[in-house]
């Protein structure tokens, strides 16, 4: 044996603990969060990038018909640049419509989400864990930097994730929270 087996712990990811302690509060942090950000009565489409995949986000969101109780939250990466993605929704004349968090993590976000949209990020995976529907966006012709999960479409098209977005709408406008995600 190269490593004694009495020195060897189970101990799942240490990134994922917190989500236990989020859910435990969950409805206290709710609360904070639609009250800090002036959300009340709001679905949310959570955006949550990686690093470098914000602009491509921007760009498929902004065919988005957004019926007016939606509201975008980004919750930018922490590596991100937020002036640079500020001034990139400026220019794209976004920043009337997004919320960009500041002080809450983006699992506290996942609270109060009605959708997850990410490019890499692991949020979408995370966002099971709370039951809230995420999509992926990649854009065709670039190399898959993620393996395809079950229940997480991928859209590398921003008429195919227009369409996906406005059936989704609707089915939450008829009251239903169940969309089948294949």
């Amino acid at each position: 044996k190269f490593y004694p087996e009495e020195n060897i712990k189970i101990i799942g990811a240490l990134k994922y603990d917190s989500l236990f302690s989020v859910k435990k509060n969950i409805d206290k942090i709710r609360s904070e969060i639609f009250k800090n950000f002036d959300l009340k009565g709001k679905r949310i489409i959570l955006l949550a990038p990686s690093v470098n995949d914000i602009e491509d986000i921007m760009d498929f969101i902004s065919s988005i018909k957004l019926p007016s109780n939606w509201k975008f939250v980004l919750s930018a990466h922490p590596a991100s640049d937020i002036g640079k993605i500020s001034s990139y929704m400026r220019k794209a004349n976004m920043h009337k419509f997004i919320v960009i968090s500041s002080g809450v993590s983006t699992q506290e976000l996942l609270t109060i989400s009605d959708i997850v949209v990410c490019g890499y990020s692991s949020v979408a995976l995370e966002a099971a864990f709370f039951e809230i529907p995420s999509v992926r966006i990649t854009p065709r012709g670039r190399p898959p930097l993620i393996d395809q999960e079950n229940g997480v479409p991928i859209f590398e098209n921003n008429n195919y994730f227009s369409q996906f977005m406005e059936s989704f709408f609707n089915l939450e406008n008829e009251g239903s929270n169940h969309i089948e995600l294949k």
